[in-house]
């Protein structure tokens, strides 16, 4: 089963990008130039399956855990959560096309460095994240919070390194704010002010809150849904709190801003 997932990445990798539907089918191809017939796809793969061929029979073990590590880290590098089915499900095959891929580089297949892979599967998997933001948004509330983190990834508040010279209107309007977190678990905190909130989510600002209030994500004071946190010089303002771990991320490892793209 592995090896059939990252044979079929590296069609994807070789022939274009493909577009992204509900169940991701990576046969669906639109070549860059010109489609190649399958007697010819199948010369070109050849090598490409030659090659993993010798490697499992030379020392099956040692390219089983490579493949996993590989997919382990492509899915760190993209914040794929485990506990959420769809994206458990979904993200799974964007991780063995990464494995593929790192196979195919190896062999020259595949003519990208690491950078530009790496960079390729980011930016497909944040636009495979916006295609399936409404179907999402109806059955889990919270990847509709992960895709809106996605897309605004570029202009938040940092204030992970200290208090800003910040006015309350900035703080106030800011899509989201990076805090140090006040636990253990994870780096850093999100906030956001309940304006930007329900600006952001509308009717569905209060299920959203529910969702995180009953994962335990969400930093708040007692009998309410919001806590005071520092964001700028001697000010502490009321603001939606929750844990850097509403990305899907591993308890522990932390969560960077790289986590978002």
């Amino acid at each position: 089963m592995l090896d059939s997932k990252i044979t079929s990445s590296v069609c994807l990798l070789r022939d274009g990008p493909a577009v992204v539907s509900r169940k991701p089918n990576f046969a669906n191809v639109a070549p860059t130039k010109r489609r190649v017939s399958r007697s010819k796809r199948r010369a070109r793969l050849s090598p490409y399956l030659e090659f993993l061929s010798k490697r499992r029979k030379a020392d099956e073990p040692k390219l089983i855990k490579e493949l996993k590590g590989q997919m382990k880290r492509m899915r760190e590098s993209l914040g794929i959560s485990q506990t959420i089915g769809i994206d458990s499900r979904t993200g799974a095959y964007f991780e063995a096309a990464y494995a593929g891929a790192c196979i195919a580089r190896d062999l020259g297949i595949l003519p990208w460095s690491m950078k530009t892979i790496r960079r390729a599967f980011r930016t497909v998997y944040r636009v495979h994240r916006r295609h399936l933001g409404k179907e999402i948004a109806q059955s889990d509330p919270l990847l509709e919070l992960r895709a809106y983190l996605d897309d605004h990834s570029e202009n938040f508040l940092d204030a992970r390194a200290g208090s800003l010279r910040a006015s309350s209107n900035a703080v106030r309007a800011a899509p989201y704010i990076m805090l140090p977190s006040m636990n253990s678990d994870v780096e850093i905190d999100f906030a956001m002010s309940s304006y930007a909130f329900k600006k952001a989510f509308g009717e569905r600002a209060p299920e959203i809150l529910a969702a995180l209030k009953g994962e335990r994500l969400l930093r708040h004071d007692r009998g309410k849904l919001s806590t005071k946190r520092q964001v700028r010089m001697n000010c502490r303002d009321r603001l939606y709190v929750f844990s850097g771990r509403c990305l899907g991320s591993v308890p522990g490892r932390g969560v960077t801003s790289g986590s978002l793209v």
